[in-house]
């Protein structure tokens, strides 16, 4: 019998080719945390800003569109480039209306950047999507929020105006962008934002990301254990960014390499790059893998995967690929502290759970934590595999199909969230059998 070594991608699904090995070079698109947040600080600078190297994906696109309600002028450029017309804060009146889908960022940065308006800004947004801390917060620095429908949850409509900025306490144990959303629009406040944080904190990286694109406009930050710190009446300056290779995208393609025992290297990520998810590679390395940092990236080889205990509160997006690659080590993964990934695009707990049962890996959730214990590809079964709309989710999927003969992944256009590159950048990846 004669095995396709192809992939079938169309609109709605991919079925993996059987027994490929995942070998090559690669280079993501550029990383959409980080672009998320240059569009909306680029927007607050004064003066024109330019972008280069953005991942053109369904996520960026939301927030173009959301500053040019806001009567933001956003142009995009040939190869990654978006042009952004600052306003130095002070922005066009009247009432507006932008509407953000599931993009939890944006529902979160565009509260914070609603607030500074002095006119009704309504947003229509994922109604699961929790904003109760943010909203306390802004109301605490004088503007008002109010719900559409039920309390702490989108739709919801700002009103802003002359925010008083100064202390104010915080618990983040369901998003960092609460924080995150606050310190981006404190260098246009008078007094600026001390936050001291209290409780556990998810997805802390993305914090010092944000304060790093905050400093790249020119805002003065302080980030220490609890107090976090932007200087307030200092404005931003619009220039010129360089987007990063998007680290949460390069997890997949290197995880690819640890299933099927190959060899990937990803480039253009720095060493001492601020995206947390840039850890991944350490993560596979405890695992077993081989991995070794060239002068333009980083390189994964495949090795005799085992099971790890780990937390990974920080990095909720590094928990899809870590526990398909879990599916196949020896031996029991646990993983800790990923409570909140039931608040993503999907509840990404269950789906996972719902995935991993289908096709017969043994799997169980207990608490905050995901049991994952991993088994012989020739003991697991193929199935049709539902992302429900979380572009992890059908990214993670497509990884287990690399060695679970019959997966097809189902909804695969849902991955143009943050990478619609993804599976072409996979399939120039796979070649030989094992």
């Amino acid at each position: 019998m004669i095995r396709s070594m192809e992939p079938t991608l169309s609109t709605s699904s991919w079925t993996p080719p059987e027994g490929a090995v995942a070998r090559g070079t690669v280079r993501p698109g550029g990383s959409k945390a980080i672009a998320q947040r240059a569009m909306v600080l680029a927007a607050l600078a004064s003066g024109r800003s330019r972008l280069l190297g953005v991942q053109r994906c369904q996520d960026v696109e939301i927030f173009a569109s959301a500053l040019e309600d806001l009567g933001i002028p956003v142009r995009f450029g040939e190869a990654g480039e978006i042009v952004i017309e600052g306003c130095g804060g002070d922005f066009p009146d009247g009432d507006r209306s932008i509407s953000i889908g599931n993009n939890g960022s944006a529902l979160r940065f565009f509260m914070a950047v609603a607030a500074l308006r002095s006119d009704r800004t309504s947003i229509d947004a994922a109604l699961h999507r929790p904003v109760a801390p943010l909203a306390t917060a802004l109301t605490e620095l004088g503007a008002t929020v109010e719900y559409s429908r039920q309390d702490g949850y989108p739709p919801l409509v700002v009103r802003g105006g002359e925010l008083r900025g100064g202390r104010l306490t915080m618990r983040l144990e369901s998003s960092s962008q609460f924080a995150s959303a606050l310190l981006m629009i404190a260098p246009v406040i008078a007094e600026g934002i001390h936050l001291r944080i209290v409780g556990p904190v998810v997805s802390r990286p993305y914090i010092d990301l944000t304060a790093a694109v905050v400093a790249a406009f020119g805002g003065k930050t302080r980030i220490e254990d609890r107090e976090w710190v932007v200087k307030g009446g200092t404005g931003l300056q619009g220039g010129v960014l360089s987007i990063e290779p998007d680290a949460s995208s390069a997890a997949m393609y290197l995880a690819a390499a640890a299933i099927t025992g190959g060899e990937v290297t990803v480039e253009g990520i720095a060493r001492n790059s601020r995206q947390g998810d840039a850890s991944f590679p350490s993560i596979l390395a405890m695992m077993g893998c081989e991995v070794i940092s060239t002068r333009d990236g980083i390189q994964v080889r495949g090795g005799d995967l085992k099971g790890i205990n780990i937390t990974m509160l920080d990095h909720p997006d590094l928990v899809p690929p870590l526990v398909a690659v879990a599916a196949f080590a020896r031996g029991e993964t646990v993983i800790a502290g990923v409570g909140h990934l039931r608040h993503k695009e999907c509840d990404r707990l269950s789906v996972l759970e719902d995935g991993l049962r289908k096709v017969g890996v043994p799997v169980r959730i207990d608490g905050d934590m995901i049991r994952v214990t991993g088994a012989d590809p020739i003991d697991l079964v193929g199935a049709s595999l539902d992302p429900s709309n979380d572009h992890r989710m059908a990214m993670a999927f497509s990884l287990l199909g690399l060695r679970i003969p019959g997966v097809v992944v189902t909804n695969v256009d849902c991955a143009g969230k943050s990478d619609p590159e993804f599976f072409t950048r996979l399939t120039s990846l796979l070649g030989e059998e094992r």
